[in-house]
């Protein structure tokens, strides 16, 4: 019975390998941040029988290409807040034992088709007891699992064997079905380019005002709507205004710190107090934007919700959107009525140079 990849529908991320060694990731949660992440992390979405598989660079080797996959699927965690449960890793580990070199599996699981069936070819006791205790039964060609037993309780068994062979130290194959990377289509790209992503470089080193200024100039011309474009800016947003909050912050700690070691001067105490306002007003801006992450993910991600709860979300995103924009222009209304300048050490009295005298011959 063909399962046309039926163990991996059972997880929100599944880390695999095609059948001729190139590692892949693949997304079952609907969430639409995570095409741009994996793209934008160098990730190849291919096409197979209407599943997106991302893939490294096929230049990469196997441990390269294995570091990419791995750092791609922790970077999905903090998305959904996903368990180590909602994992299920079932890449070849025979490359991974010995760094730069492949080893024969003592392990091959056959996951093309249900029941997964297991061969073994190294004679070991524990390799028997692992697979027995991952409820694969013997057979004449090696080991089975039960014809009963479902789909996911297979996904389940295929995980625990993995993982048992790999604290062992027996490396395993894995093969899902899946052809050669190269044999399969690539998807358009539709997502949001990170290229021209609006980042915490883009203000530093600006004058306070000058980068409140730029990073007001940016958000009026990249409004947030519901969809992966919205969630995008959103979080760009979020990191940047964290990003400004501290350096507005850290300006007026460093101002005050000038002030308290030299002489006092009432226009450094102006300073310090504008710095720390407007310091305050950024994170106030910060706060209302994170509180329109909730209406902004549910109208992203359940776009079938009523009519009536759809105007609710939208307003409660319209409220926080717009408040946060007020913030942000008296933040700049502040700094604009009292100039920031950077402090500048008194300059040292000038002592008259007189040559030294020399005596008439």
């Amino acid at each position: 019975m063909t399962n046309d990849m039926a163990l991996v529908d059972h997880y929100d991320i599944v880390l695999g390998t095609s059948d001729d060694g190139h590692p892949f990731l693949t997304v079952n949660s609907a969430s639409p941040y995570a095409h741009n992440l994996l793209v934008n992390r160098g990730l190849t979405p291919r096409a197979h029988r209407e599943r997106a598989l991302y893939f490294p660079s096929l230049d990469n080797t196997f441990a390269d290409a294995c570091r990419l996959i791995e750092e791609a699927a922790g970077a999905l965690f903090p998305v959904g807040q996903r368990p180590l449960s909602s994992v299920l890793d079932l890449r070849w580990t025979t490359h991974a034992m010995l760094p730069g070199s492949a080893l024969e599996p003592n392990v091959r699981l056959h996951a093309g088709d249900l029941p997964v069936t297991a061969t073994v070819h190294y004679n070991d006791p524990a390799i028997h007891r692992a697979l027995e205790d991952a409820q694969f039964q013997p057979t004449s060609a090696g080991y089975a699992l039960p014809t009963d037993m479902d789909e996911q309780d297979q996904a389940q068994a295929c995980k625990q064997l993995h993982g048992e062979l790999w604290v062992l130290d027996m490396p395993s194959e894995t093969y899902l079905g899946i052809p050669s990377p190269a044999s399969l289509a690539q998807l358009p790209y539709s997502g949001v380019s990170r290229t021209h992503a609006w980042t915490a470089a883009h203000i530093e080193g600006s004058h306070p005002s000058k980068a409140l200024r730029a990073v007001l100039d940016h958000v009026n011309a990249h409004p947030i709507e519901p969809g992966a474009e919205g969630l995008y800016r959103l979080e760009e947003r979020i990191d940047l205004l964290s990003h400004l909050a501290y350096r507005f912050a850290s300006r007026a700690v460093r101002r005050a710190t000038y002030q308290e070691s030299r002489q006092p001067r009432p226009d450094l105490g102006e300073q310090v107090s504008s710095l720390g306002d407007t310091a305050g007003m950024v994170a106030i801006a910060l706060a209302h934007y994170t509180r329109a992450l909730s209406p902004l993910t549910a109208l992203s991600t359940h776009p079938e919700g009523t009519a009536t709860a759809d105007a609710a979300l939208r307003d409660d995103l319209r409220t926080s959107l717009l408040q946060a924009h007020e913030c942000l222009d008296s933040a700049l209304h502040t700094l604009a009525q009292q100039p920031i300048h950077q402090p500048k050490p008194a300059a040292s009295p000038k002592v008259p140079y007189h040559p030294p005298h020399r005596r008439g011959r």
